[in-house]
């Protein structure tokens, strides 16, 4: 089924080697306590699924829940930047989405339309489903109920129930217009 992500703000900042875990986390206002590792090639932030990585030029995002990493290309093609400092808008692109409550690999990656290969695939194990996506080297596991995103480069990822919720609608009854008028409005 098509879902239109709402129009949230976020926090974001590029990764560039030489940047240190406080300094990120001063420019996202991040208080957390999520792990944070920082190399001159990489960043790594553990989350309730598994590490998320990036490289130089990914972006380092923050939804005021957590700390999260984003491709570059997908970032560009998912949000604009606000007349705020390091404050974006996801945009209300159109996505694919099932929820995962038990449903075979196959399944799941036709409702997707997706073709499984070595970037993009899920695994059942028992009561997990593993989801590789393009910020991790290891495929990140979700319990049953986490909604599975075809995301717009094409990228796999879970969203939890409560998070899928307050991010995203139903495409066929978002319009552009009124997704802008429901960001204006909070």
């Amino acid at each position: 089924m098509k879902y239109s992500k709402k129009p949230i703000e976020i926090v974001a900042t590029e990764f560039q080697g030489g940047l240190a875990v406080d300094e990120i986390r001063e420019i996202l206002g991040y208080k957390g306590n999520q792990s944070m590792k920082v190399t001159d090639e990489k960043f790594t932030v553990t989350t309730e699924w598994g590490d998320m990585e990036c490289e130089p030029g990914d972006m380092i995002c923050f939804n005021g829940k957590n700390v999260y990493t984003c491709n570059k290309h997908a970032f560009v093609a998912s949000y604009r930047k606000t007349n705020k400092r390091n404050v974006y808008v996801k945009l209300p692109v159109k996505i694919d989405a099932v929820q995962w409550n038990g449903q075979s690999e196959d399944d799941i990656m036709s409702e997707l339309q997706c073709e499984k290969d070595k970037d993009h695939f899920v695994e059942i194990d028992g009561d997990i489903i593993k989801v590789k996506t393009i910020d991790n080297p290891v495929p990140m596991e979700y319990k049953k109920g986490t909604w599975i995103v075809k995301g717009v480069m094409g990228e796999l990822y879970g969203v939890a129930p409560d998070e899928f919720k307050k991010l995203f609608t139903v495409a066929e009854s978002a319009t552009f217009t009124s997704l802008i008028e429901q960001y204006l409005a909070n």
